[in-house]
């Protein structure tokens, strides 16, 4: 009986051998713009919610703010929603896509382009900076930018070093079905206001950020396996109950 048992298992255990063999698959990533990139006529500003004495520039392509005697404070300029990521087509195209298991891996935030209009104020303290949240249903982790300060004197495309509150990728990542929104924010903080009273327009460009996405497709669910392993182990248990009852009565 054992001998037989045994062969009836033995396709099933190939089996088992089989698909454990083949459940590895490679995760697959992509890529895209969670803070669209509207560098300069290659996009504008108009989707963003936008405070004075920041503003867009005549045609939306830009970012200005108007550089015065008479602003004090930080003045969160510009502020813009991500993307919802289970909304990407290449996203939800992924081999594996969950929005359970499927996590956002990376964010790149891209280098702003600064630009000064007219002649820079003699005098002033002004501190230009950008934040990222990323809100979940955990908590918001939020990255900070490095000050620039008086940023008209800088012209160019200028890299930002973000530090996180808490870095949401060291544990490999974020469940897409745990990002509730995101933002981000251009700030300009006035420590101290320019003498003048003439204008002056401070302009940036290209806040924009890029996402990574991860998906790890399932391995083959060996579960299915159990139900015919232990009906197996059933019957045997059923037969070998019987045979001894067998034994007795034939005694």
């Amino acid at each position: 009986m054992n001998i037989r048992l045994n062969a009836c298992l033995l396709p099933l255990i190939l089996l088992a051998v089989t698909f454990s063999g083949n459940s590895s698959s490679a995760a697959t990533v992509t890529s895209g713009e969670l803070i669209p990139n509207p560098f300069f006529s290659g996009g504008d500003y108009s989707g963003w919610t936008i405070n004075s004495p920041w503003r867009n520039d005549g045609g939306n392509s830009r970012l200005v703010f108007d550089v015065n005697n008479t602003n004090t404070g930080g003045f969160p300029g510009s502020i813009i929603l991500g993307k919802n990521l289970n909304s990407e087509a290449n996203v939800t195209a992924l081999d594996g896509y969950n929005p359970s298991t499927t996590k956002l891996t990376n964010l790149t935030f891209n280098s702003p382009f600064f630009a000064t209009i007219a002649l820079p104020p003699a005098d002033g303290t002004y501190k230009f900076f950008v934040e990222f949240d990323l809100n979940t249903t955990g908590g918001t982790f939020t990255a900070k930018s490095q000050e620039f300060l008086n940023p008209w004197t800088i012209v160019g495309p200028q890299a930002l070093s973000m530090s996180w509150n808490t870095d949401p990728f060291a544990g490999g990542g974020v469940a897409l079905s745990d990002i509730t929104s995101s933002e981000y924010k251009a700030f300009m903080f006035v420590e101290a206001p320019t003498s003048n009273v003439e204008t002056t327009f401070f302009t940036v460009d290209n806040l924009s950020t890029t996402y990574s996405v991860t998906a790890v497709p399932e391995p083959y669910s060996l579960a299915f396996l159990s139900a015919p392993v232990g009906l197996f182990a059933a019957r045997r248990r059923k037969k070998e109950t019987v045979t001894a009852s067998d034994v007795q009565l034939a005694g």
